[in-house]
């Protein structure tokens, strides 16, 4: 999706950052990993939230009454109706939106998660990566701040670049890193653990709400998670931390088809040649 989550993960390498962790980190916000070691806005938050303003989806973010005693809702058979909603989709789009309360700063996630292809767009202050993920080939392209500060390229090998595309090959450990992070099981990490969570009603949505504690690099966080009773699926996520950080992380165009561009043959520069 670390405090701040990607589309995507990164695998280490000469000069990157590991980022093998997906999109979406478990138990707390909904954001890919692009950053190790920062607490940067959430990428994801940030990205996500580009997709801004989705199609009717009902009361989100809104805690709803308990559910009655005619139609009892736990939280573990929420979560474990939803985990095989998601198990049986084969692609979504994604938006993450991190916002601090004291700033205008955000960081903006959007991607499309699939099981053979996917995409992420990071934004964060003026850098930007892009991932592209196909059956054959990982791609990865930025700006020079982009591709420096949320994918770990040295400033040497993000000048060697350029405006050109690095790719790995299906197979590789960068590929299976990168396939990962736009995959759409690294949804699943959405759900919280059964256990401190409340599930309850609101209108056609469940609502599961919990807290994630403090760590040494993190603080606490509110979370809110709604689900549609009708398909399942995840609709939108929402953590708010001790100083006001707010995470937005909303899920839609279920079961659309991906269509992933492949940069053109004269833009792509293999991997190898970037890390020497």
């Amino acid at each position: 999706m670390a405090r701040t989550r990607g589309v995507g993960g990164r695998v280490a390498g000469p000069g990157r950052v590991d980022r093998t962790q997906p999109l979406v980190r478990a138990g707390t916000r909904a954001v890919p990993v692009v950053r190790a070691g920062t607490r940067a806005v959430p990428v994801a938050l940030a990205a996500l939230g580009a997709f801004g303003a989705l199609a009717a989806l009902g009361v989100l973010g809104v805690r709803g009454a308990p559910a009655s005693a005619g139609t009892p809702v736990t939280a573990a058979s929420v979560i474990k109706a939803s985990k095989a909603a998601i198990g049986a989709q084969h692609s979504a789009h994604v938006s993450f939106l991190a916002q601090k309360k004291s700033s205008t700063a955000s960081e903006s996630i959007s991607g499309d998660v699939g099981t053979t292809a996917g995409t992420e767009t990071v934004t964060d202050s003026g850098a930007l990566l892009v991932v592209r993920v196909t059956a054959r080939r990982a791609f990865i392209h930025g700006n020079s701040s982009g591709l420096i500060s949320l994918f770990g390229l040295t400033a040497t090998q993000a000048k060697k670049l350029g405006d050109r595309w690095e790719f790995w090959k299906a197979g590789t450990a960068q590929y299976k890193g990168l396939e990962k992070d736009v995959g759409i099981l690294s949804l699943e990490t959405l759900l919280p653990r059964a256990k401190g969570t409340t599930a309850s009603m609101a209108g056609s949505h469940y609502v599961l709400t919990w807290t994630s504690a403090a760590t040494s690099s993190t603080p606490a966080l509110q979370n809110t998670l709604t689900i549609s009773v009708r398909t399942k699926l995840p609709v939108e996520e929402v953590s708010t931390d001790t100083a006001g950080e707010t995470v937005t992380t909303t899920i839609s165009g279920w079961g659309e088809n991906i269509v992933v561009q492949v940069p053109p043959a004269g833009s792509l520069v293999k991997a190898s040649t970037i890390s020497g």
